[in-house]
């Protein structure tokens, strides 16, 4: 979590990120406008009369409505190939994790390396009645309250993952875009660029997909251990 409480909180790549969004949905804007309008050239800054003729005479339309409808579908193209995916195969990985069942075995098998590691490291001699204990207090450690926190910073994460698609995505149609359009942008640049935003947006999908499972998998496996011990207890 260190890493993503890096990239969201205690840095400045949030902040860029939006920037460098509304650069890439601009770079589509105008080579779109371009190639389907006419090559346009930048009004003088201290030429106040045409700055003012193009916003009242609404020559700002144009441009804007195509910078509107590419931040649009640049959204939603990769937030459905993001999210209906994973929404899929969490549905398959959550009924297969809650139909996991705890074996006796495996159960013990936990335990007792539990009770070697502390035996070797620690020197004392732990029961299994003071293991259950010591799980018992634990598990009484997390109230509610503490769970819905966990589970509010896991969507934060994950929010910020998808926020993370949708901004590789966006560069890839942007680096594209540069590619045909700058003759020094060479093909093995642009190559090596390409593989590393796909692969960037490949680990993005599956830390996304395990950030979603850890409450399914943690609840799954505590359910199980308190049949286990209070099993045992009787």
């Amino acid at each position: 979590m260190q890493l993503a409480d890096f990239l969201s909180r205690k840095s400045m790549f949030p902040v860029i990120r939006k920037g460098l969004n509304l650069l890439f949905c601009a770079s589509i804007t105008s080579f779109l406008f371009e190639k389907y309008y006419f090559n346009y050239s930048w009004i003088e800054i201290t030429d106040y009369k045409s700055i003012l003729n193009f916003f009242i005479k609404g020559n700002y339309i144009v441009p804007f409505c195509i910078f509107i409808v590419i931040f649009l579908i640049t959204y939603f193209i990769p937030y459905t190939i993001f999210a209906v995916p994973n929404y899929f195969k969490g549905i398959k990985w959550r009924r297969k994790i809650l139909g996991y069942k705890l074996s006796k075995f495996e159960a013990e098998s936990q335990f007792e390396k539990i009770k070697s590691e502390t035996t070797k490291n620690t020197a004392l001699q732990l029961s299994s009645k003071a293991m259950f204990q010591i799980y018992k207090d634990i598990r009484n450690s997390f109230d509610e309250k503490q769970y819905q926190q966990i589970q509010r910073k896991l969507e934060k994460q994950k929010d910020n993952l998808l926020a993370n698609f949708i901004f590789a995505f966006r560069a890839l149609i942007t680096i594209f875009i540069y590619f045909i359009t700058i003759e020094y942008f060479g093909f093995f640049l642009f190559t090596i660029v390409n593989l590393s935003i796909i692969l960037y947006m490949v680990l993005l999908v599956f830390s996304y997909r395990f950030l979603d499972l850890i409450p399914t998998f943690i609840g799954k496996i505590a359910l199980e251990l308190d049949k286990y011990v209070r099993f045992n207890e009787k």
